[in-house]
């Protein structure tokens, strides 16, 4: 299943040339998302470097070294298949929602982990928290052009911001689950569930 799902996003052509460029770094911007998260601001959630340099959210993580930040292009099946290593995570495990409305504004919610209830052939990833009591979430999966996982150190050589994000064709994000943030309290089994999303994603081919 997996080769399968490798196979076919290494035949997928994600958006035309023009559109794949703006989502993904230019090697100026390398230098100034590295330096930002080294000398400015370590281990701030993805939304506030891309407000602080206005570009596409998709961007930042594309412009982070292989050992802070791997991705693939998505089809349905990958979306699908990803979705469901984060269900593995728990569906009673406490994570953050990271949302950035018009790439402007930013928000981090707690929540338990949003679990699949549905198989997508209706077009939509459906994923809900608390066995429906929390947020519910309706992801048209055609609509989801990248997804990157990210493990960013805070800069005290003690914590991490850990998460996986859902990216729009135009580099907008569609949402961010993140198993920690900075120093903030988090949920050990939220890391450890990361971890193999995380390899699961470097397996990938990365799209930028």
């Amino acid at each position: 299943m997996i080769a399968r799902l490798l196979t076919a996003a290494a035949l997928l052509a994600v958006l035309p040339t023009a559109a794949q460029a703006a989502v993904c770094a230019t090697p100026e911007q390398v230098k100034n998302i590295r330096g930002y998260y080294e000398k400015l601001r370590p281990g701030v959630p993805l939304p506030v470097p891309s407000r602080y340099f206005n570009v596409p959210e998709s961007v930042i993580p594309s412009a982070l070294p292989t050992d802070q930040a791997v991705g693939t292009a998505v089809m349905p099946e990958i979306a699908d298949q990803v979705w469901k290593s984060i269900d593995a995570w728990g569906p009673r495990t406490q994570v953050s929602l990271v949302f950035a409305p018009n790439s402007k504004n930013s928000f981090a919610i707690p929540s338990l982990v949003p679990i699949t209830q549905n198989d997508s052939s209706d077009g939509y990833l459906d994923v809900y928290a608390d066995d429906g009591k929390g947020i519910h979430s309706h992801i048209q999966i055609a609509d989801v052009a990248h997804i990157y996982a990210h493990d960013i150190p805070n800069g005290d050589n003690k914590n991490r911001t850990r998460g996986v994000s859902f990216y729009g064709q135009t580099g907008d994000l569609i949402m961010g689950v993140y198993a920690s943030i900075k120093a903030d309290p988090f949920d050990p089994k939220a890391v450890e569930g990361f971890g193999r999303t995380w390899n699961l994603l470097k397996a990938m081919k990365r799209p930028c």
